[in-house]
């Protein structure tokens, strides 16, 4: 048995491949990071016909809590003595100089003043215990599940990233975690701590040094089974391959070319038609008719085309990839050009600047 990371493109249909391609006479857990994710993933298991195959579906936090946190919580350090059995999502201050401040060895560090333990910190505690108390947590875990799926890789961050490593170092529960990395920072956990330590990955090659590091050189790295996206056509595929060095193919299941809006005139044109316009950050409803969204806020989603209005430092970039653009930044600009099922319309920040004045001079 090796665990095992599947790196899956925009658009690759990694929902449907993860949840239909199960082994019989397997006990799968599913896990995602928000309520929406869980849903999604439960839909797409109800098409499991398989008697053979249990499966079941959670949250991150709701595993935490129901296989390594309640079945050992009489052995947890600190003792939990005030603990009244339910959880806050409130945040607790990480300023020491603060009165309310209580250090990781305090239960007070885990626990607020009515004895609610904090559900952003749970995986914090159970880092902190030891490696008999994570061996027999793994161990009563493999006795109920054969195959532990962690959908949505990339938005781990802090200590939930720490115990998914721990996760994929045991042996006694088969783990496969699945996302895209160059999706890291679009998306976050429930709970932000800090940037995802994936952020700064920017080729498959860096990943597998990564995952070799954190998670150990046993670990598997699938980079080609989810490489074809679904979505984008083979143009658009090659655009952001060349310009975003994200390795994407396309599956050609789409036609469709990118076009670079250089001139006003050409902008004005386009603009008679609707699309669906997407900026760094929300876009002035310069034109009428248009569906106005930022690079981010639309993972998840596509749309028959799109029209992706680059920031300045985007448009740089793309001119000249040797000027320097924030790994997060690069990532939301990935996800906006793969939205679309058919033709990309980029306009560059220049072009967009002088509709602006056009339409506003003041």
């Amino acid at each position: 048995m090796a665990n095992k990371l599947i790196q899956a493109v925009a658009g690759a249909g990694k929902t449907y491949t993860i949840t239909h391609n199960l082994q019989s006479e397997k006990r799968y857990l599913f896990l995602s990071f928000t309520r929406e994710n869980v849903k999604n993933l439960r839909r797409n298991l109800a098409d499991n016909k398989d008697d053979s195959i249990q499966v079941s579906a959670a949250t991150f936090s709701t595993f935490v809590i129901n296989w390594l946190f309640f079945p050992f919580l009489s052995s947890i350090e600190p003792r939990l003595v005030d603990f009244k059995g339910n959880f806050t999502t409130e945040e607790a201050t990480n300023d020491s100089r603060k009165a309310a401040y209580y250090t990781i060895q305090e239960a007070r560090h885990y626990l607020n003043s009515s004895g609610l333990a904090y559900l952003n910190r749970l995986s914090k505690l159970i880092n902190r215990q030891n490696s008999k108390y994570l061996k027999k947590a793994f161990k009563r875990l493999s006795r109920f599940v054969d195959v532990l799926v962690i959908d949505e890789f990339q938005d781990l961050l802090g200590e939930d990233f720490k115990l998914v490593c721990k996760l994929m170092k045991q042996n006694q529960v088969e783990v496969i975690i699945v996302g895209d990395i160059f999706q890291t920072d679009v998306t976050k956990s429930n709970f932000k701590e800090k940037n995802s330590p994936l952020s700064d990955i920017k080729s498959e090659e860096a990943l597998r040094d990564f995952i070799a590091k954190k998670m150990g050189r046993r670990v598997l790295v699938d980079t080609n089974s989810l490489k074809r996206s679904r979505r984008i056509s083979e143009s658009v595929a090659n655009f952001v391959t060349s310009h975003l060095h994200v390795a994407i193919e396309s599956n050609k299941d789409h036609d469709g070319d990118v076009h670079i809006i250089k001139e006003l005139d050409s902008l004005y044109s386009l603009m008679e038609k609707q699309h669906h316009v997407l900026g760094y950050r929300r876009p002035d409803e310069l034109f009428g008719n248009q569906i106005y969204n930022t690079w981010q806020y639309t993972k998840g989603d596509e749309f028959s085309d799109v029209v992706v209005i680059l920031s300045q430092k985007a448009e740089d970039y793309l001119k000249n990839d040797s000027v320097k653009l924030r790994g997060s930044t690069r990532n939301k600009l990935y996800v906006a050009m793969t939205r679309t099922l058919s033709d990309l319309y980029i306009v560059p920040f220049s072009v967009w600047k002088q509709a602006k004045l056009r339409i506003n001079p003041h």
